[in-house]
């Protein structure tokens, strides 16, 4: 039988799932506005013309909730011209959506951790979470393999929190591990910076993140 803290894990994963095929995004990207650039015309406008859509991707992220869209990362690698901009913008929001996900183990797994060593049935959820997400980041193209390498990294990480909370637990080993965590979300920055530019998608680091552009092409 399942105690409290995993019954309301399960529930919140069941709320995820529910919300998969909704067509928002909530978090960081809900005030994401359309802004039309020099040269280009306005988004959506009909004719086939094709448009700028300006996105702020926010370096804390990992800490807001994203709805989740399709069960695996976009393949690019058969894309050409400007889809590709708009394919690596799919792959960034999907790594977004994972990486929610990511956080939302490891507030589980180190809130269970505060009550002592976790059981064999919190570690087993957690497990079959994490190979279920590893699974869908999987996309082998080479344009965003330092970002599917860096969400690997993050999952090996949990990993090894999972050791070090069970059967014995060392808070001492687990906050190096999360210590470590954390500082590869402020250095995920160079790494979407080194993905814009090889692209030649244009960028802008702000305040609260990086603003890059992509072209998507209309659908009239």
């Amino acid at each position: 039988m399942l105690n409290k803290r995993q019954r309301e894990f399960k529930k919140k994963m069941k709320e995820i799932n529910r919300l998969k095929n909704q067509e928002y995004i909530h978090g960081s990207l809900a005030h994401n506005t359309y802004r039309g650039s020099k040269g280009k015309k306005p988004f959506f406008v009909l004719g086939g013309v094709v448009g700028g859509l300006v996105l702020t991707w926010n370096l804390y992220a990992a800490y807001t909730w994203f709805i989740p869209g399709t069960s695996h990362f976009p393949s690019i690698e058969a894309l050409t011209g400007s889809h590709v901009e708009e394919e690596i913008h799919s792959y960034f929001v999907k790594a977004e959506e994972i990486e929610s996900k990511l956080a939302y183990q490891v507030n589980y797994l180190t809130a269970s951790a505060q009550h002592g060593p976790l059981d064999q049935e919190t570690i087993q959820l957690v497990n079959q979470s994490l190979f279920l997400l590893s699974e869908q980041m999987v996309n082998g193209d080479e344009r965003t393999s330092e970002l599917e390498h860096y969400l690997n990294g993050q999952i090996d990480l949990i990993h090894q929190m999972l050791a070090v909370c069970s059967p014995t637990l060392d808070p001492e080993k687990l906050n190096t591990i999360l210590t470590r965590y954390n500082q590869n979300l402020l250095n995920k920055s160079f790494i979407l910076i080194s993905i814009l530019e090889k692209e030649e998608m244009h960028y802008l680091i702000e305040d609260d993140g990086i603003s890059y552009e992509y072209e998507e092409k209309s659908l009239w």
